[in-house]
């Protein structure tokens, strides 16, 4: 079975999640600050390497009413960049309100952590978020595997 990276993408940081297709198991790994859709890419490659992942699951930003907004199309253009220049598949997954449902598992998880107004604790709280955001995202690609939806 394969091993994938999830990846919820943003314009000032992108979470990571890595999951295994055979045990069904998604754990948030890291979040990328984005300074260049090359720089990022480049810095995937590196945990593609380090994890020897198959493919990619990039979530696809949608509306609550299910249309696509500007994001979509961002995302959409950072997919054909990250396929053609990593050379594996990348599949996208329809996600939305992602972020809110990760700050939620986080807060169920571990009660005692907020985040802080100050700024110096709000970036590492949000990097969480991220990262537990494509574990999100991972978790309903496998979802859809397993009910044989694309």
């Amino acid at each position: 079975m394969a091993t994938f990276l999830a990846l919820d993408f943003g314009e000032a940081r992108t979470g990571v999640a890595l999951g295994e297709s055979e045990t069904q198991i998604v754990s948030p790994i890291s979040t990328l600050v984005r300074r260049s859709d090359e720089q990022l890419i480049e810095e995937i490659l590196v945990l593609v390497q380090k994890h020897q992942a198959e493919q990619l699951i990039l979530g696809l930003p949608s509306r609550l009413d299910g249309s696509e907004g500007d994001a979509a199309l961002r995302v959409r253009s950072f997919h054909k960049k990250l396929e053609t220049r990593t050379r594996l598949p990348a599949t996208l997954v329809t996600e939305t309100l992602t972020s809110r449902a990760a700050r939620e598992r986080i807060a169920t998880n571990f009660p005692g952590q907020r985040s802080k107004k100050r700024a110096s604790r709000r970036v590492p709280a949000n990097r969480q978020v991220d990262a537990v955001a494509a574990q999100l995202i991972g978790e309903q690609y496998l979802e859809q595997s397993r009910e044989g939806v694309s």
